[in-house]
């Protein structure tokens, strides 16, 4: 059985839609235009309310859309998130906290003060709405390398970082409630104490082009907004190169200050 609308309403993937648990309204958004679908007696929808949105960019930017209370949020491909009143049909904020990662997943509260965004570099943002004006980058344990958010019935926040590490946060007190570590096997342990911390500080002579890469490449979505990152390659840790030679010069360099110091030549 049809549920939509008699005119139906194109979209790419299911990032574009996203349905009220409460109201069980439906928005969609389409090239540039956001939709309300709102149920009908007999289960079937009927199109509310539509609003053309004023973006700069290329309309067939993809999209992931989350809604919650009377906010509708809309993450593009090029990293800005719009807010949506949805009680007065109109927009409200703009923000654009990353311009080189693209926004992997958006999740809110089910009470819609909190709004989470997490980004493909591992980081993650939040949206209170009782501070709308600005987004800030959330106080987490774990930034850089998140994989997964998400809220509880409970408006608790939930992070899963070091690929299994589970941490659930109280975000108006900024405390963890609740941390899940498995121990792992020895397997795991050697990885993650031994082998990780040695690539991080050792120097990577052969990895430097990711970072001329980086630094050269168009996809920073500030001054090219048409750049849609879900869509292009995005180093990890392009920095590690650099940082890592410089902290390996620092090191043999103090090594060789002492050596000098003490041993008479």
């Amino acid at each position: 059985t049809a549920l939509g609308p008699d005119s139906p309403v194109g979209i790419r993937n299911s990032g574009q839609v996203a349905f009220h648990f409460e109201t069980r309204e439906i928005a969609v958004y389409s090239r540039g235009t956001l939709y309300v679908f709102q149920p009908e007696e007999g289960g079937g929808y009927r199109r509310a309310v539509q609003l053309s949105l004023d973006l700069d960019f290329d309309r067939s930017m993809s999209c992931i859309m989350e809604y919650q209370g009377d906010r509708i949020v809309l993450a593009f491909g090029n990293g800005q998130v719009i807010t949506i009143d949805r009680s007065a049909m109109k927009e409200l904020n703009e923000y654009w906290p990353e311009t080189r990662s693209a926004v992997m997943e958006v999740c809110g509260s089910p009470d819609g003060r909190w709004f989470a965004f997490r980004y493909r570099n591992g980081h993650v943002w939040i949206l209170d709405r009782q501070h709308e004006q600005t987004m800030r980058r959330a106080r987490i344990i774990g930034q850089g390398s998140v994989s997964a958010v998400s809220f509880d019935s409970q408006n608790r926040f939930w992070v899963i970082d070091r690929t299994d590490r589970a941490s659930g946060y109280e975000l108006e007190s900024g405390s963890v409630i609740q941390r899940c570590t498995p121990s792992g096997t020895w397997l795991e342990k050697s990885y993650r104490y031994f082998l990780d911390p040695f690539y991080r500080v050792a120097p990577k002579p052969g990895e430097f082009y990711k970072l001329v890469t980086y630094l050269s490449s168009a996809s920073n979505t500030r001054h090219n907004p048409d750049v849609d990152l879900r869509r292009v390659e995005e180093p990890d840790d392009p920095w590690s190169p650099l940082w890592s030679g410089l902290g390996f010069m620092a090191v043999m360099l103090l090594i060789a200050c002492v050596i000098f110091q003490y041993k008479d030549f």
